[in-house]
């Protein structure tokens, strides 16, 4: 009989051997290492440096102790932080989520964001799309411009950074700490009021093709509140235009912009606005004849919406290319604006959910 503790040869050897316990592995030990020298630019003096298209791909960038330098960042990214910079004109790509400038003066910053905040800077020039609204806190003399921005690869870029080119709050600024005299500590601009953008004049960067011109733009021009509250009123009264959701709705907006700046002025496009609207609320909001053939469309996908301020016949011949049924225009009867207002107040509404 044998013995339950005898051990055969076999049972000795196998005892012999230590016992060894795979490592769990979790997803991010899968992840690819990255190389933080490729995602930073610091401590750089009198050059043009940057990132071409492809080489950011949607990951966080810092940009820190800088002088008198031009720096493009020509991707979309995650978040952006620029600390400690001077004198440098700084083009960033879409951003989906924050650019913060901290301790930085003198500086020109052209940027497309989810967030935008600045701390502690001076004397800066921004030409911004930001799909929120931006902040300052403890700045001075901060100048605010409409973002104007081209090159081929910046359209695909907003794309995946999941930025709207027509959600642009770049006016609507917040000062966290405002002057105590009742003097602001920034102030909202007309582009032709700022010095020229410095744009690369050397390789790689001068082979993009920036360009900074209004008609090329993949964000199109508007006022924001460079206008008083009450509006210009080059028109009958401010309106709106809403164009539907459909294939070639970024194409017809910009196409009734061209036309409407072109005929009216630089100034006629107040605002944009891309927002979700179902039947129910746009009958609520625009009324019974506006939501009524539209139903199918306004399921299908956003609103583009413009508030426009220009002579009536002006904002027709802007529409007249497209077709009846992939547009509203508000009456020119007295009401126009309230309806305008009250989109408008129920797209704030649902971008702020």
């Amino acid at each position: 009989m044998g013995c339950w503790l005898s051990r055969t040869a076999a049972d000795v050897i196998a005892g012999d051997q230590p016992c060894v316990t795979a490592k769990k592995v979790y997803s991010w030990d899968k992840r690819e290492k990255k190389d933080p020298a490729k995602y930073t630019i610091e401590k750089m003096v009198g050059v043009e440096v940057g990132r071409m298209p492809g080489m950011i791909a949607g990951e966080q960038f810092v940009v820190r102790e800088c002088s008198h330098c031009c720096i493009f960042l020509l991707d979309h990214l995650n978040t952006i932080t620029v600390d400690d910079c001077s004198d440098c004109t700084i083009i960033i790509g879409p951003t989906s989520g924050s650019v913060f400038i901290r301790d930085c003066k003198s500086c020109v910053v052209v940027a497309a964001c989810g967030q935008f905040r600045t701390r502690d800077c001076q004397e800066l020039q921004l030409r911004l799309l930001c799909n929120t609204q931006p902040i300052i806190e403890a700045s001075t003399r901060v100048r605010f411009s409409c973002y104007q921005l081209y090159y081929e690869q910046l359209q695909d870029q907003f794309r995946r950074s999941g930025l709207s080119v027509f959600n642009n709050n770049w006016s609507e600024v917040h000062d966290f700490t405002p002057g105590t005299d009742g003097d602001k500590n920034w102030s909202v601009v007309m582009p032709s009021v700022l010095p020229d953008l410095k744009l690369p004049s050397q390789s790689p960067f001068d082979c993009v093709g920036i360009e900074c011109s209004r008609t090329t733009s993949v964000v199109p021009f508007t006022m924001g509140s460079v206008s008083p509250p009450s509006y210009r009123m080059l028109g009958d009264e401010p309106l709106l235009v809403i164009i539907y959701h459909c294939p070639q709705q970024g194409a017809i907006v910009k196409g009734v912009v061209r036309v409407l700046q072109e005929a009216a002025g630089l100034s006629a496009v107040l605002y944009t606005r891309e927002v979700t609207i179902s039947p129910t609320e746009a009958v609520r909001v625009l009324g019974e004849a506006a939501a009524g053939d539209a139903g199918a469309l306004l399921t299908a996908g956003p609103v583009v919406a413009l508030l426009v301020d220009a002579p009536y016949h002006h904002i027709q011949q802007s529409v007249s290319a497209v077709r009846r049924d992939l547009y509203f225009l508000s009456p020119n009867n007295g009401n126009g604006y309230n309806i305008a207002n009250k989109f408008f107040s129920f797209a704030s509404l649902s971008m702020s959910v």
